[in-house]
């Protein structure tokens, strides 16, 4: 069923789109079998750290378990940007294929609502791998986004006016989101997820 599925549905949003007429030719597959399950699930995300400084690495620990096997464990480093705001908190995700969709959808919902027959396909080609590691960093920039456009250099007095100021949802926190994917030799399931406070540099860099 799996593999009917990765097969349907892209083919579903091709035929049944709005922007154009299109027949489908063929459909071509290369298949490898193995006996057994070879998956893994994700049980659990250790950090470093607790804090980092704007510029450092956090070095994550994920820990999987393993379909009738063992514990396992990878290492991953997620980079934090020189621009991280001080006083707030980084959220990363570590997950599989289907919570990453979701993690997409949720930051660029506009790339899943193609305008056009070539966005569609864009959109297609950019669905997930099922045996990849995926992680998620949001981190809070300084400035803010109004109206939609990004604004990193506004001093916090206007920041603030901006705030408090004007219609609610014009304004909003500036963040950056960082996706990261790791091939494993698994199927992967499960997610984990937690926060990292970005403190003040003890030296301006």
């Amino acid at each position: 069923m799996p593999i009917v599925a990765q097969v349907a549905i892209p083919m579903q949003a091709l035929v049944l789109n709005q922007f154009r007429d299109v027949e489908i030719a063929g459909v071509e597959m290369d298949l490898e079998v193995q006996k057994g399950l070879r998956a893994a699930e994700v049980e659990s995300v250790k950090a470093d750290r607790t804090e980092a400084e704007p510029g450092q690495k956090v070095t994550l620990v994920v820990g999987l378990k393993e379909f009738h096997g063992g514990q396992v464990s990878r290492t991953i480093e997620v980079q934090v940007p020189k621009d991280a705001q001080p006083g707030t908190m980084a959220s990363i995700t570590v997950c599989d294929s289907d919570v990453t969709l979701v993690q997409r959808v949720v930051q660029d919902p506009g790339f899943f609502q193609p305008r056009d027959f070539k966005g569609l396909v864009d959109a297609i080609k950019l669905v997930p791998s099922a045996t990849k590691l995926y992680v998620h960093s949001s981190f809070q920039k300084r400035g803010l986004r109004y109206g939609g456009d990004a604004m990193p250099q506004l001093p916090s007095s206007v920041t603030n006016m901006l705030v408090f100021g004007t219609e609610v949802g014009m304004a909003a926190p500036l963040v950056e989101d960082a996706r990261m994917e790791v091939e494993m030799p698994w199927v992967v399931t499960g997610h984990e997820q937690i926060s990292v406070l970005i403190k003040e540099p003890r030296e301006k860099r």
